[in-house]
């Protein structure tokens, strides 16, 4: 939805501060009438960037399938990316605090997101024969690189396909070493 969209590159680049339902309707030609009958309010509208930019991401997510659990596990990795790339503007909404999507308000595309990366990780730790309780703290661990990664690249530092394969690998590694470098930290 064009309205969406540009609100949501107003809210990205500008700030809340800039996001008026004057503003948004100035960005798309249309009445705040037009606005305000769409979305009730500027706190309605918020709620709408944010159910708009987690179904879009749940949707990259969800869409990934491989029988191969490593392979499904990288898909999604490069479907992260993906995402945050095609859609820079929502990724930094979903994850820069300016609209307090608290978890338990979160839409249900973040769901379906977190639920495609504890599939994959209890996929590759299933074939690696380590317990379901790893689960958890490993999508964790895994998605915050991605994040930080995604982050930094759309904030201009150096990134592009290589590090992100390099990054994969090192996730990837990770997984496999785990309980070697907790017993080296003495966990």
């Amino acid at each position: 939805m064009e309205v969406l969209d540009r609100a949501a590159s107003v809210l990205a680049l500008e700030g809340a501060a800039a996001l008026t339902m004057r503003r948004v309707a100035q960005e798309v030609g249309a009445s705040t009438q037009v606005l305000y009958t769409l979305f009730t309010s500027k706190e309605g509208l918020l709620d709408a960037l944010v159910e708009e930019g987690f179904r879009r991401f749940g949707e990259a997510l969800g869409r990934v399938h491989e029988t191969d659990p490593w392979a499904h596990l990288r898909a999604l990795g490069l479907a992260y990316r993906r995402f945050a790339l095609d859609n820079p503007d929502y990724y930094r909404l979903l994850w820069s605090g300016a609209v307090g999507a608290e978890p338990e308000r979160r839409p249900p595309g973040g769901e379906i997101a977190w639920q495609a990366l504890l599939t994959a990780v209890t996929r590759v730790l299933a074939a690696l024969d380590r317990p379901a309780r790893e689960v958890e703290p490993m999508a964790t661990a895994i998605w915050s690189a991605s994040h930080g990664f995604c982050s930094l690249e759309l904030a201009g530092f150096p990134g592009g396909d290589v590090a992100h394969e390099e990054l994969m690998d090192l996730c990837a590694a990770g997984l496999m070493g785990a309980p070697a470098i907790r017993r080296a930290r003495g966990a």
